[in-house]
């Protein structure tokens, strides 16, 4: 846990100090903290829940973020953290081209014994698009820089105000994928 909590508080500073103060839907979509529930799937393993704390914050267009977790006891151990640097660039007044390097970590270990994980490097070209004034989506194809497939991630935001939305969000990796159901609030 104690590993955990420096790279947290590195993150968060950071988001906070990258965070722009004139923002549309777009930019409140890559300048947040969140908090919420993870789950890793591991192929051949079985899946596991996890506290997911991350964020994510602009500086000219550049983007960077991440999450980590905090395991919940549930059957195993569960463990996923990530980190994203990238760019966007505004298409048209709703949509937006992003290009990152991403990277994950997924693990899992269940009460029976069996274990696994999942490291990926990758590259993703994404599209995010403002659907309504409540609604968002992301769409990425990941090409893993490491071997395996291509993937595609999907990603979704439904805004309850201007400055909080729960996310929903699906990645897949060489080996298992992440799934998160998370509450943002922006910077």
């Amino acid at each position: 846990m104690r590993k955990n909590i420096l790279p947290l508080i590195l993150l968060l500073a950071s988001t906070i100090s990258f965070a722009n103060t004139d923002t549309n839907q777009s930019e409140n979509s890559y300048n947040y903290l969140e908090a919420g529930l993870g789950s890793v799937k591991i192929d051949g393993v079985g899946n596991g829940l996890y506290l997911s704390l991350g964020g994510s914050g602009t500086f000219n267009n550049f983007i960077i973020g991440g999450h980590l977790s905090v395991d919940l006891k549930s059957g195993g151990e569960a463990k996923a953290s990530a980190l994203k640097i990238g760019h966007y660039w505004d298409i048209s007044n709703t949509t937006d081209l992003v290009i990152s390097y991403n990277s994950s970590n997924l693990s899992l270990s269940v009460d029976g014994g069996a274990s696994g994980d999942s490291k990926e490097q990758s590259i993703k070209f994404g599209f995010f698009r403002s659907l309504s004034d409540t609604t968002s989506a992301n769409v990425d194809i990941s090409v893993p820089l490491n071997g395996g497939g291509i993937g595609i991630d999907l990603g979704g935001n439904y805004w309850l105000n201007e400055s909080t939305a729960i996310h929903v969000g699906h990645t897949v990796a060489t080996g298992g994928g992440n799934t998160l159901l998370t509450f943002r609030y922006t910077l």
